[in-house]
């Protein structure tokens, strides 16, 4: 089956749960929320990017404090019941392709094809009965928080911080606007003055990642919310209407 048909399998299998394009996710990680509970000074936040048009998936990961050194980072699912529980890897196993390893602090960021067979744990996309419903299962988990970023030690076999993965609110962009900070660009739960100035300064950079929300400043348009390409003022004012909505 080609990408182009996996794709439509999924969005058509998903499109009665949400109509975006770009569905965001994030976690932060810390030892309090592994299972058993750990008093890992160790903090992270993990970020997921799921593009519905082109079936990929951008892992996005900041690390830091960790009592051991890495050893392997993966998503597990899909948990009984959201934002509790243990599962098996769904993510490449044993670990993430690149993740820094022997380390007790650092990031990670790598685009995945979810129609690729590499982007999933064989036993997963078994356990689902084939690729196109290992990432309907992937996105599912997602959306409803059955999913966990799981950061593995030396110290900690088991995991040293894990979080359970979230939707982003859509004017959520951001925990720090500072550029320095380690949550710049990692989404915290809130929409603030943050979201704002980091908006603009993806925006002034011209970002099509970030910055590009619309083709369309009118509501009422189909384009609107649609990116398309271009860095305009209808993504500027798309982005107010966000903001101004705010997070749940």
């Amino acid at each position: 089956m080609s990408r182009r048909t996996l794709a439509a399998v999924s969005i058509a299998a998903t499109a009665g749960i949400a109509q975006a394009h770009i569905e965001r996710f994030w976690a932060p990680m810390n030892g309090a929320s592994e299972s058993p509970p750990n008093a890992s000074p160790g903090v992270g936040w993990a970020y997921i990017v799921v593009d519905l048009d082109l079936a990929t998936m951008r892992v996005r990961a900041t690390f830091d404090g960790l009592n051991g050194t890495t050893a392997a980072a993966h998503v597990h699912g899909l948990t009984a019941a959201p934002f509790t529980g243990l599962a098996g890897v769904m993510s490449t196993a044993p670990s993430f392709p690149g993740f820094p390893g022997g380390v007790t602090g650092g990031d990670y960021d790598r685009l995945f094809d979810m129609t690729s067979a590499g982007t999933y744990n064989p036993a997963f996309v078994t356990a689902q009965g084939g690729i196109a419903n290992a990432m309907n299962a992937y996105i599912d988990g997602l959306r409803t928080g059955r999913t966990y970023f799981n950061i593995h030690t030396s110290a900690f076999g088991g995991g040293e911080i894990r979080g359970f993965l979230r939707p982003a609110c859509a004017a959520d962009l951001t925990g720090s606007s500072d550029p320095n900070h380690v949550q710049y660009g990692f989404p915290d739960g809130a929409a603030d003055a943050s979201d704002f100035f980091y908006y603009l300064d993806q925006f002034a950079g011209s970002n099509t990642a970030e910055a590009d929300l619309s083709g369309s400043s009118d509501p009422n348009d189909p384009a609107y919310g649609v990116p398309d390409g271009v860095i305009d003022a209808a993504d500027f004012f798309c982005f107010l209407d966000l903001f101004a909505a705010g997070c749940p």
